[in-house]
């Protein structure tokens, strides 16, 4: 399993959540946030000092796993399906 994990920016047709989102993460050492027009020189700048430092890398893994919420989608699902479910009673 990679130390750390990119997450590709997509579109962004809402009001800026994603952006809200990577800052947040950001605040809470899990992610560094490359925020608007990225260049190489941006994305390198950004990923260096963490291709160059394990600890960082397993620090930022480690406050990643502490906020993160793998079970939200199944979660998201039964909550749902029991609001659907209660509706039609």
């Amino acid at each position: 399993m990679p130390d750390f994990a990119p997450v590709p920016p997509t579109v962004d047709v809402t009001s800026g959540e994603q952006a809200a989102n990577a800052r947040h993460l950001e605040r809470l050492g899990a992610a560094v946030a490359l925020t608007g027009d990225i260049t190489p020189d941006h994305l390198g700048s950004a990923l260096g000092p963490l291709l160059a430092d394990a600890a960082h890398r397993a620090q930022m893994a480690h406050r990643a796993r502490e906020h993160g919420r793998p079970d939200a989608g199944t979660r998201l699902a039964e909550l749902l399906l029991n609001t659907a479910a209660s509706a039609q009673r």
